[in-house]
Order: C-alpha cells, then structure tokens, then sequence
C-alpha cells in the first residue's frame, strides 16, 4: 500500500514536471516568437564583433585604434565562447561572457569620458584641444549601438542561463534515491500520452 501511494505521488509528480516542460520550452522563442533565443544570442555577439570593426576601421590613424584592437579581440574570443555555450548549452560559460560585456561597456563608458573631460580640461586651460573631434567621433557615434546590443545581449544571456538551468533540473537524472523510478514513470508517462494522441486521432 505504502509503495503504491508513493508511485501514484510519484508519477504526480511527473505529471507537473512534464507540464512544466511545456511551459517553458515556449519561452524558448524571442523577438515576439521569430527568432530562438539561442540563436538571438549568438547574431548578437556576432553584431558586436562588427561594431568593432567598424569602430576600429574608422578610427584608424588615431590612438582610439588601440582601444578598438582590444575590445574586438575581446569580443572575438566572447563571440567563440557563446557559440560554444549554445551548441553545448553551459550556463557557466554563459555568465561569463555576461561579465566580458559588463567590463566592455564600463571601458567604453570611461573611455568616452576621460577623452571628453580631459579635452575638455585642456582647451579651457590652453585653448588648444588635446583630441580634435576627428579622432572622438568614431567612439562617440558607436557609443549608443553599444548600449543598444550590449544591454540586449547581456538580458539574453540571462534568459539563456534560465533556460538552460531548467533544462538542467529536467533532462539529467540526479543521483539521489528513486530517481529511476522518476525518469522511468515519466517516459511512462511520455508513452502514455502519445498513444492517447495516436488514439484520438486515429478516432477522428
């Protein structure tokens, strides 16, 4: 009797799990259900990657050609390691190129600040600008697509670290006791309600 209660709340169990599943593989999707979010990150770590491209080719013959070197570099060896996450789906790997973005948007943030101050600074007390806007520009104009796709691509990791947790919780079998039983009543449970489906439309 005891076994049998505890199989009955076991495949109870099961059931919400299952229904869970359901629930969440739907979020899944983004940009209003077109695109997955597994993918959405990746073109977004590629879209920042040819930011600085374009910022290190327009700066070019400036000393911002340095500052654009190191970050694309960063942003090749990001670009890598969601490409690598996704297609292995490590959460880990993930939030840490959650922590590249954070860093790439603070330098850009204190770059664009300390030229403008320190210009700034310079031409009040000698009337003579140390950067002319020729060489500021390229970094002031990419400023806001930096805040655009870096801010989008850092809330996307956060949603593909969720996804891939809760995948996690359901797809592997914890080494803890009865858990063979768990993942045997849920293919059980699987089985059950494909042949039911089978079965209706079979009646239809």
């Amino acid at each position: 009797m005891a076994s049998e209660s505890s199989r009955k709340s076991l495949q109870s169990a099961t059931s919400i799990d299952i229904d869970d599943i359901d629930e969440e593989l739907v979020q899944e999707q983004c940009c209003f259900g077109f695109v997955n979010i597994f993918t959405c990150l990746v073109l977004l770590s590629i879209i920042n990657l040819i930011i600085d491209v374009i910022g290190g080719c327009l700066s070019a013959g400036t000393d911002l050609i340095f500052l654009f070197v190191v970050i694309g570099t960063g942003s090749m060896l990001c670009m890598a390691a969601v490409v690598t996450s996704v297609r292995e789906e490590k959460k880990r790997m993930v939030n840490y190129t959650k922590v590249w973005v954070v860093f790439k948007f603070v330098i850009m943030g204190l770059s664009a600040a300390i030229l403008i101050i320190e210009n700034s600074m310079e031409f009040e007390l000698t009337g003579i600008s140390l950067t002319t806007f020729e060489e500021m520009w390229p970094l002031i104009m990419l400023l806001p697509l930096y805040v655009l796709f870096l801010g989008t691509q850092y809330l996307i990791s956060c949603r593909v670290v969720r996804l891939i947790a809760v995948r996690d919780e359901i797809y592997i079998i914890p080494n803890s006791p009865g858990s063979h039983d768990l993942r045997r009543s849920l293919r059980i449970e699987l089985e059950r309600r494909k042949s039911k489906v089978s079965h209706d439309i079979q009646k239809f």
